[in-house]
């Protein structure tokens, strides 16, 4: 019982572990697979050393023969596209665009959720960041409010996810499509200064406000080309968030790290 139960115990702690060091990234998501499967691996070796040879041939045949029939009826699929957003800040025009990737498991009807969406999903890529003519920095999050359904849409209302996810990852590289943007989720965020994360605030460009901002128009375009990686680069303090000043803390209760990035 120990064999099992202390690996089962570093595994759960592999969880919350690795999202501390490395928060939604395809890094963390590898660590976690990788451990999965070592510990599956471990109690079956376990289990079948306690069974006679031929008891535990057919097991192990059983598995193997489940595991392939699985991936085949149900494959995972990957879409890979660039989101490109035109905003106005005090009546000019900016555009940024950054590459997404939406990884979607699949499986039997009764595992997929009754809200549309299927089970072992992630998105994979870094936020969009606008600088301002003002100084400011406004920062539109990975967020599935843009995602390939909406701007590939809409299905038939009794297309079943697997379908709809079917279509979208046949459309060739090039497809392009409109985003009809109503709302993103949780709101933009607004950065008063490029320098610091001090004072950031959560809006929302659909309604009337003070910001000076303004959504113009969005579009998406299945792509072959890289995950976008560039958070660094536009945000000067991101590599610094783990400092321990009280802006920092303040900065960590209103956002998480894993908004920026995934």
């Amino acid at each position: 019982m120990r064999k099992v139960f202390y690996p089962g115990l570093v595994l759960l702690g592999l969880y919350p572990a690795t999202a501390w060091v490395f928060g939604n990234t395809e890094i963390r998501s590898t660590i976690m697979k990788v451990a999965a499967a070592i510990f599956v691996v471990w109690c079956l070796v376990l289990l079948v050393r306690r069974m006679p040879p031929p008891l535990s041939l057919m097991i192990a045949a059983a598995l193997a023969f489940f595991v392939v029939g699985w991936k085949i009826a149900y494959p995972r699929y990957e879409i890979r596209y660039r989101v490109t957003l035109t905003i106005e800040a005090n009546g000019v025009e900016l555009t940024e665009s950054a590459v997404w990737e939406d990884r979607w498991g699949s499986g039997p009807g009764w595992l997929i959720m009754r809200s549309g969406t299927s089970w072992g999903s992630a998105m994979f890529g870094d936020a969009l960041v606008f600088d301002l003519p003002d100084g400011r920095q406004f920062l539109v999050r990975v967020t599935l409010s843009l995602g390939p359904r909406t701007a590939f849409g809409p299905e038939p209302s009794r297309t079943s996810f697997p379908e709809i996810l079917a279509r979208l990852v046949a459309l060739p590289v090039g497809s392009r499509g409109m985003l009809p943007v109503k709302e993103f989720d949780s709101g933009p965020i607004l950065l008063p200064s490029r320098e610091s994360p001090a004072g950031l605030q959560r809006i929302r460009i659909f309604e009337p406000n003070d910001t000076g901002i303004r959504y113009v128009s969005g579009s998406m375009e299945i792509t072959d080309q890289p995950i976008s990686r560039h958070i660094e680069q536009r945000l000067k303090w991101f590599s610094e968030w783990s400092r321990t000043a009280d802006e920092w803390n303040s900065l960590q209760k209103t956002l998480a790290k894993r908004e920026l990035r995934k």
